[in-house]
């Protein structure tokens, strides 16, 4: 029989078991990277939904700190099961939080840097009627 596995023994990024339901692995890898995260930085995810990103993030980058912030207590739960799935490098270095990404529950000027994967309104849309021109 034929396996995902690489040599290394590590599945492929869009196979990992923690990005269930979450935002395709190798993209969640790609914009990881592309924010540069440097050791002891605290990263921000203030949208975090089912956790892909921020625990891709933490996987790669093992010395920062990452914070998912999301209003849906559903989305959290799954975030966390998800970060447990990926074992004790994501689910002891990845904070969730129930919060809103406009009013941020963290104190001004903690956070290094911030990676997201915008909704959009594809996948839920605002509850508030946010004014569209804003920024």
């Amino acid at each position: 029989p034929t396996s995902n596995r690489s040599r290394s023994g590590a599945l492929p990024m869009s196979d990992r078991p923690y990005l269930r339901g979450a935002m395709h692995g190798p993209v969640a890898w790609s914009i990881a990277s592309l924010a540069c995260i440097q050791p002891g930085q605290l990263v921000l995810d203030p949208m975090v939904g089912k956790g892909g990103l921020v625990i891709e993030a933490a996987l790669a980058h093992p010395r920062a700190r990452f914070v998912g912030v999301d209003h849906s207590t559903e989305q959290l739960s799954v975030a966390a099961e998800n970060a447990c799935i990926a074992g004790p490098n994501a689910s002891h270095r990845v904070e969730l939080i129930q919060g809103d990404a406009i009013h941020l529950p963290l104190r001004d000027h903690t956070v290094d840097a911030i990676i997201c994967d915008l909704p959009f309104g594809k996948r839920h849309t605002s509850a508030m009627g946010i004014d569209r021109s804003e920024p």
